[in-house]
C-alpha cells in the first residue's frame, strides 16, 4: 500500500468520522429545541401543574374570584359593622400583605432556582427540581407573626 493510498484511506476515515459527529450533534440540537419548544408550548396555554397537581386557574377566572369576595366583605361590611370590626380589618390588611409579598416574589425565586438547576446540571439531562418547602416555611412564619401579633393587640 502506498502513502497516497493510505492518505486517502484516513481523509475517508475521518470525513466519516466528521459526518457522524456532525449527525449526532444535529440529534441532539433537535431534541433540545423539541424540548424548548414544548416547555414554551406548556407555559402558554396554561398547562402547569401547581403543588396539589391540579391545573393552575387562569388570571381571568382568579381575579374574578378575588373580586367577587372583596366585593362581598365590603358590602357586609356597610351593612353590618359587627361583621368585620376595625381590629379584624387591621390584621387582615397585615395577612394580605405578607402573603401579597410572597406571590409578588415566589415565582421569580422559584425561576431562578430552575435556571441554577439547569445551569449545574449535565446537558440533556432531566433533572427533577426540589420541592418548594421554602414556601411553607414562609407561609407558616407570616402566619405565626399574625398570631403573635394579634396576640399583642389583644394584650394591649
Amino acid at each position: 500500500m502506498s502513502i497516497d493510498a493510505l492518505l486517502l484511506h484516513l481523509e475517508e476515515d475521518a470525513d466519516r468520522e466528521a459526518a457522524r459527529l456532525r449527525a449526532e450533534a444535529d440529534a441532539r440540537a433537535a431534541a433540545h429545541e423539541a424540548r424548548a419548544e414544548a416547555d414554551a408550548a406548556k407555559s402558554a396555554y396554561g398547562s402547569r401543574q401547581d403543588a396539589g397537581g391540579g391545573a393552575v386557574a387562569p388570571l381571568p377566572l382568579a381575579a374574578t374570584g378575588a373580586c367577587g369576595l372583596l366585593a362581598t366583605a365590603w358590602l357586609l361590611t356597610r351593612r353590618q359593622p359587627r361583621f368585620a370590626p376595625a381590629i379584624v380589618r387591621e390584621e387582615a390588611l397585615l395577612i394580605v400583605a405578607g402573603l401579597g409579598m410572597i406571590l409578588a416574589i415566589g415565582p421569580n425565586i422559584a425561576a431562578g432556582w430552575r435556571s441554577a438547576l439547569a445551569l449545574r446540571a449535565e446537558p440533556l439531562v432531566e433533572t427533577a427540581a426540589p420541592s418548594a418547602v421554602w414556601v411553607f416555611i414562609v407561609v407558616g412564619a407570616c402566619l405565626s407573626a399574625g398570631g403573635i401579633f394579634a396576640l399583642w393587640r389583644r394584650g394591649r
